[in-house]
């Protein structure tokens, strides 16, 4: 089947089909890229909701711009790659300078914006400007390697290029690219899904290459997995007076801006005593630990196991960090592990620490 009689396939699969999601209900390219922007690290549903909590706190690109780092990345709290959020302000910031305000709609001028990549960039094109261009998602790559059997790795530039490449000419022959690109991306997520695609009810499973050849599970192609690196992380959690010291994360790495409590990494799984946390934070006199707390959390590349050492300090050391009262650290935004400990033992505020 050509490319043109194929999109028009899943075109007329796609007139019974209502996704109504509230960044589908206008064409603003603010709402549409921070919308692209949570959904693309972030499930559907978790997405709505950050989504509606966004928009209501940041209206406006000039409401994004004019905000604080520190409290953008706490409306991102808990949807992790926190970069996106620091590149959705950098833009928001060039967009008020260098379009007053108005978003590009030149393709090349938005996909020059931090953060912005070929697919969002294709997305805010087609669904915000009706311009001509196909935004290749994982749902797209995925029904369109299975249909024609293209032999490329998953989310490879080879695979995006091939797709865009089959369904280009569909939508610059068609009045909506908007329409075009919806229906391609759900077809993907309704029907030709990761794990159990529905093929007895595609309308294209007669000429697919997957489904004729028995190979759904094969395509796209997928890379070997390399193992996620472990990273052991230490937590003094210092409390003193009814507040605990926080620092904040500023090297290149995980939860960058975000931040945390005293922190110190070893190369491997050990448990620290008193003395070791001691000479480490350069505390003075005896140090007691009252309670110890893992965690873990998984992240992409790394998974992080942390340990939460509870002491009691007879006075504080501004060396520690900040120094901040139950009442004052919740306006903080915190590293993901950090964010799990503080949620199960907000009660370390206490004077009793019941």
């Amino acid at each position: 089947m050509d490319s043109l009689t194929l999109g028009a396939v899943v075109l007329e699969w796609h007139k019974d089909i209502d996704r109504s999601l509230p960044w589908k209900q206008n064409s603003s390219p603010y709402k549409i890229w921070i919308s692209e922007i949570i959904l693309q690290q972030t499930q559907v549903l978790q997405g709505l909701r950050y989504y509606s909590r966004f928009i209501e706190q940041y209206p406006t690109v000039h409401a994004l711009a004019s905000s604080s780092e520190g409290d953008l990345l706490k409306a991102w709290e808990g949807l992790g790659y926190n970069s996106r959020a620091r590149n959705l302000h950098k833009s928001a910031k060039y967009i008020v300078e260098e379009y007053g305000g108005r978003f590009p709609e030149v393709f090349q001028e938005i996909l020059s914006l931090p953060g912005i990549g070929d697919y969002t960039a294709s997305a805010i094109s087609a669904f915000a400007y009706e311009h001509a261009h196909v935004a290749v998602d994982s749902n797209v790559e995925r029904w369109v390697s299975r249909y024609y059997g293209i032999a490329h790795y998953k989310s490879s530039p080879q695979l995006k290029k091939a797709v865009k490449s089959l369904l280009t000419p569909y939508v610059e022959s068609h009045t909506s690219p908007a329409e075009c690109n919806q229906s391609f991306i759900d077809f993907g997520a309704l029907v030709c899904t990761a794990k159990k695609p529905i093929c007895g009810q595609c309308p294209l499973a007669d000429s697919c290459y997957a489904y004729g050849q028995h190979k759904t599970a094969d395509y796209p192609l997928s890379k070997p997995k390399k193992p996620r690196k472990v990273r052991y992380l230490h937590y003094l959690v210092g409390v003193c007076e009814e507040e605990v010291p926080i620092t904040k994360r500023v090297a290149k790495d995980i939860w960058q801006g975000m931040y945390e409590l005293p922190i110190y990494e070893s190369e491997s799984a050990v448990d620290l005593d008193a003395n070791h946390l001691a000479e480490y934070f350069n505390l003075k006199g005896p140090l007691v630990i009252d309670s110890v707390q893992s965690y873990e959390q998984t992240l992409t590349h790394r998974i992080i196991k942390g340990k939460f050492y509870l002491c009691k300090l007879s006075a504080k050391s501004n060396e520690l960090g900040q120094w901040m009262s139950r009442d004052e650290i919740i306006n903080f935004a915190f590293a993901g592990i950090v964010r799990l400990f503080l949620a199960d033992n907000m009660s370390i505020f206490n004077a009793n620490n019941k």
